[in-house]
């Protein structure tokens, strides 16, 4: 049994990218191109909501039976969400489809809130979520599915979970989901040009969505995180879980190392970069945005724990090497207890100092050395740095002064004197 939308997506997938289809293709391409567009954006949650604002309207003119407004009914609108997942499990699906797929998952958890973008085949009005719902619904669907381990976990966490958040049950199974797509396809699917992208964009969605169950507006207003368990740490967890469960059922247990260099190195590119390419903006209060940043320039959060992993639990590869860059490129590395470490790492691990992966984590650091204080803070407070991006976006003259009047306005001494510290910190 697939998602309702899972064949119109794989249609419109091989009429955009020319690929053979079992399945008739009556679309053209430029309608291939708006469902495609369609299936990335729509937001069934809020459609439902302006019917029910609608309804409640006309009950107030008279033109409307308060009767019939059920608010506990289900309506069966198809699954972007789970379409997409599909795909991306499917052992036929091309890597051009695999990689629209991924992207489809990492643009919704950008761009409105997870109970938002994780939607279901159904969905219920607002005031009408029930954990068991959204739980019943999600194993059911894996349970109809060929991947036993990914039903065997869900099945785990819907015996131990009954929260009463609707966010949280949906960012937590979607995290275990999410890790098991990366682990199965880098198990299952031969190693080329196309895993390193599929994999990191995979990373950027389990970064989103683990940021998104961290941090909301509520939290930074009770100035404490909304789960416990830090970003890094819940990216770990959750493909840790899937690692052990695949290597007891005999599955390569080399595609940990390829997949938790993957998903951690882009942590600070999907939090801490300015939006720009085939990354959207990100939708959240920019207070959580900030906090992330905090959090991830904490070396016991941050690099200390991505050194654990990518070293102890991993064998020295080529991605250790981009997933360092990656860390470098936005953040202060502690000199003693990182920089110093990775380069004898790599000097006593087959000469892969000389790779160019290497001489890029190596100009990462020497051009963080180059950062102004006033850069720093800028960065600090989640702001754009064309530092960063290289100097290829150009702001607008009311881009420049709104961003100015942030910074003035957030500027204490304390900050100043945090943003020197780190400047001397990146300079020696």
């Amino acid at each position: 049994m697939y998602p309702l939308h899972y064949s119109d997506l794989r249609i419109a997938l091989s009429v955009l990218y020319s690929l053979p289809s079992s399945c008739p293709q009556n679309l053209t391409s430029q309608q291939a191109h708006d469902f495609l567009l369609s299936i990335q954006s729509r937001n069934v949650r809020r459609q439902l909501q302006s019917i029910q604002q609608s309804q409640i309207d006309m009950v107030k003119k008279g033109n409307y039976q308060k009767d019939d407004l059920n608010e506990n009914s289900f309506i069966t609108w198809g699954s972007s969400w789970l379409a997409s997942v599909m795909v991306l499990l499917s052992s036929d699906s091309h890597p051009a489809e695999r990689l629209f797929s991924a992207q489809t998952l990492m643009h919704r958890v950008r761009r409105v809130k997870l109970v938002e973008a994780i939607d279901l085949e159904i969905e219920t009005p607002p005031g009408g979520f029930n954990t068991e719902v959204i739980l019943s619904t999600y194993y059911k669907w894996i349970s109809l599915s060929s991947h036993d381990t990914l039903r065997d976990i869900i099945a785990d966490y819907f015996q131990s979970n009954r929260a009463q958040d609707e966010e949280k049950v949906k960012g937590e199974l979607s995290l275990l989901t999410v890790a098991y797509i990366a682990y199965h396809n880098a198990a299952t699917i031969p190693v080329d040009e196309h895993t390193q992208p599929l994999l990191t964009t995979l990373g950027a969605t389990m970064s989103a969505i683990s940021m998104r169950l961290r941090y909301t507006p509520q939290s930074i207003a009770d100035n404490m995180p909304a789960s416990p368990t830090p970003i890094v740490h819940m990216i770990l967890q959750a493909l840790e879980k899937i690692s052990t469960r695949c290597t007891l059922q005999n599955q390569a247990t080399s595609a940990f190392s390829l997949c938790a260099c993957a998903l951690l190195g882009a942590i600070p590119d999907t939090l801490l970069a300015s939006p720009g390419g085939a990354r959207g903006k990100f939708s959240i209060d920019p207070r959580c945005l900030v906090a992330a940043h905090k959090e991830l320039r904490n070396p016991d959060t941050g690099v200390h724990v991505v050194w654990q992993a990518t070293t102890i639990h991993t064998s020295p590869n080529l991605s250790l090497l981009w997933t360092f860059e990656r860390w470098a490129k936005y953040l202060p590395l502690p000199w003693e207890s990182f920089v110093q470490k990775t380069l004898d790492y790599l000097v006593t691990n087959g000469g892969m100092l000389q790779h160019p992966y290497a001489l890029s984590y190596l100009i990462a650091i020497f051009e963080g050395a180059s950062w102004k204080v006033d850069q720093i803070i800028t960065f600090s407070l989640g702001l754009d740095n064309q530092n960063v991006e290289g100097g290829k976006k150009k702001q607008s003259s009311k881009s420049k002064k709104r961003q100015k009047d942030i910074v003035k306005k957030s500027t204490t001494d304390f900050v100043v004197e945090e943003a020197k510290a780190e400047r001397i910190h990146r300079g020696d």
